[in-house]
């Protein structure tokens, strides 16, 4: 029996009569995403999809409700949009992914795949990210990165904080993006102030690294362009913030956190 769409979808803008709802419904929930969202509330990942909580270009992210009403998060990935082109830089020499086939559907699947294996890494690591607990198809399941409320954590971007907590999120994400690439063996290749969340915690901010389907491991053909990139978007942005950073002291630091990071194993 094919499932009710507002079984799923319930109550929220997303069942509203809006321009802004019809172009939702179009671009990710169609009958097979529905039917996989049909599978996994079977399998208990989730209990209802709520309402979208951030939309990129490849996905739209909704807050979803489980079991025990607590909050999850759903990511679609978008398959009529889906930039294949795009994708391919940071799949293409991947290990993992040897078999990857030319068809739209084919990479999007596997690059959902892949953001759920490079969570699972990161994890491993004891980086901050969003933990992950299911993927199928285009679809991702993952820990709702929010307050109790409810309410999902803002960007580094759009969150405000004064001098003294800029320079202890800067020593934070250092200390995260070095754990990434010489614990998890993984390089973000699209880190940015776009793409870490700020999660209050007694009433200081912890950064979360997020959007890590593109991260590729360190033995990548391209690792070292992206790990420039990274470097060149962090130095740019703090110092931008007043922190005294460029590139190449950036750089130091992360070789000393690899010497720490040594001597805790």
């Amino acid at each position: 029996m094919k499932p009710d769409f507002e079984q799923y979808i319930t109550k929220t803008k997303l069942i509203e009569k809006t321009d802004a709802s019809k172009k939702i419904f179009g671009e990710v929930f169609d009958d097979k995403t529905i039917n996989l969202l049909h599978y996994l509330s079977q399998k208990k990942y989730f209990k209802e999809i709520e309402f979208a909580i951030n939309e990129g270009k490849e996905a739209i992210v909704f807050r979803a409700l489980d079991y025990n009403d607590e909050f999850k998060a759903v990511k679609i990935y978008r398959i009529k949009t889906a930039n294949f082109h795009n994708m391919r830089p940071y799949i293409d020499g991947d290990n993992r992914f040897k078999k990857l086939g030319k068809d739209k559907h084919d990479m999007v699947f596997n690059w959902c795949k892949k953001e759920f294996k490079n969570l699972e890494l990161a994890k491993k690591a004891n980086v901050p990210v969003p933990g992950p607990l299911a993927s199928k198809n285009n679809i991702l399941v993952m820990d709702f990165i929010g307050d109790k409320e409810g309410i999902a954590c803002k960007t580094l971007k759009d969150t405000k904080l004064n001098k003294e907590e800029m320079e202890s999120v800067f020593e934070k994400v250092v200390d995260d993006y070095a754990r990434l690439v010489f614990n998890a063996n993984l390089i973000h290749a699209d880190l940015s102030e776009f793409n870490i969340l700020i999660k209050w915690q007694n009433e200081k901010p912890e950064p979360i690294i997020i959007d890590i389907g593109q991260a590729v491991l360190i033995n990548h053909p391209k690792a070292m362009i992206f790990f420039e990139r990274d470097i060149k978007n962090i130095a740019r942005y703090f110092s931008r913030k007043g922190v005294e950073i460029d590139d190449e002291s950036l750089k130091e630091k992360l070789r000393q956190m690899k010497e720490k990071i040594k001597k805790e194993k």
